[in-house]
């Protein structure tokens, strides 16, 4: 999918966001070796619990995807 995303749709960047108790989520994240960006403290509203959540904010730029996976498109 990161291999699509760069190449054919020549993105810049490609973007991931999870809750910060979503292990496999982060996990997910980390092995595609995206960077942790910034945790947004309570901006998702969970009207059903009537709850305020966290969010982690995932990044890969399309040099770093490159340089780490040693292929040059």
């Amino acid at each position: 999918m990161m291999h699509y995303a760069f190449v054919d749709c020549k993105a810049h960047r490609v973007i991931a966001t999870c809750q910060p108790t979503n292990l496999p989520s982060k996990r997910l994240c980390e092995k595609l070796n995206m960077r942790l960006e910034g945790t947004f403290i309570q901006c998702i509203y969970n009207p059903h619990e009537d709850l305020w959540l966290d969010e982690l904010f995932y990044a890969i730029l399309k040099d770093d995807y490159f340089r780490i996976n040693e292929r040059v498109e």
